[in-house]
């Protein structure tokens, strides 16, 4: 059976001495990460195109930013825009990786917000000499920090940020009896991936939230991101059952796609 993995984004909030390639703080790598939560005494992290292993303490002096409402990597400028104009508040944001087209140099990301106007502002993010900024004079040493300081303190910009943008609208939610539950396909962080019929005939992929593996908390905001994103690489929330919520409905056909393709799941 194929173990499901899930990419997730962490920012180093320490130096991090490798083997093969210096991570510095503020630098931001990725981790494919199996959902079943096993993981070995050393972790093997992506960073731009290099590769290299880091240990369990090491693991301790980095942030998730996927565990954050607000950072988006991958989703584009006009896929921010439609994001955002989903959203009943304005003041909310993201955070997203700068587009190629981008010619300035530094720019590594892009604040976008949905102004008071109802139209979208973007503020670009430079990181020079290790450090992160919109304005060259307050800068930060994490992009976190950034985020956090902007969020918080908002009459340091033209545009009041309140909430990030995916934290809006709650996921549809269905009654189990309308559930038929099929066979185990996998194994999640939170416990198993089932195989399922909603309503009869919607063929389903379920992730049940099994007592003593995970947080509820944490279980409830990944259905709650879900439910307001919708993107190529992220698996589409159909509803949840429970209450509190303990099972996620996935639409099947894309997860079966991904695994028999082995691409990246970024979130189931």
């Amino acid at each position: 059976m194929q173990r499901l993995r899930e990419t997730r984004h962490f920012e180093a909030k320490c130096e991090l001495n490798t083997d093969h390639i210096e991570i510095v703080t503020g630098d931001i790598f990725e981790v494919e990460m199996p959902l079943d939560n096993q993981r070995n005494n050393r972790i093997f992290v992506k960073i731009g195109q290099k590769k290299t292993l880091i240990t369990t303490t090491q693991w301790r002096c980095c942030l998730c930013l996927s565990d954050t409402t607000w950072y988006l990597p991958n989703v584009s400028r006009p896929e921010a825009g439609k994001l955002l104009l989903t959203s009943d508040v304005h003041g909310a944001f993201l955070i997203r990786k700068s587009d190629a087209s981008s010619n300035q140099e530094n720019h590594v990301y892009t604040l976008s917000a949905r102004a008071p106007s109802g139209g979208i502002k973007h503020y670009r993010i430079f990181r020079d000499d290790r450090q992160y900024f919109i304005a060259p004079h307050r800068r930060f040493n994490l992009l976190s920090s950034l985020a956090e300081y902007y969020w918080k303190d908002s009459g340091k910009m033209e545009l009041q940020l309140i909430e990030p943008v995916i934290s809006g609208r709650n996921p549809f939610v269905f009654d189990k009896k309308n559930l038929i539950l099929g066979d185990k396909i996998g194994a999640g962080y939170f416990g198993e991936v089932m195989s399922g019929k909603l309503n009869g005939d919607t063929h389903v992929a379920l992730k049940l939230l099994k007592e003593g593996r995970g947080s509820r908390f944490e279980f409830e905001k990944e259905a709650q991101l879900l439910a307001n994103l919708r993107h190529s690489n992220v698996l589409t929330l159909l509803g949840i059952s429970g209450d509190p919520i303990e099972l996620m409905a996935m639409e099947m056909k894309r997860v079966q796609k991904k695994m028999k393709n082995k691409r990246q799941i970024y979130s189931f």
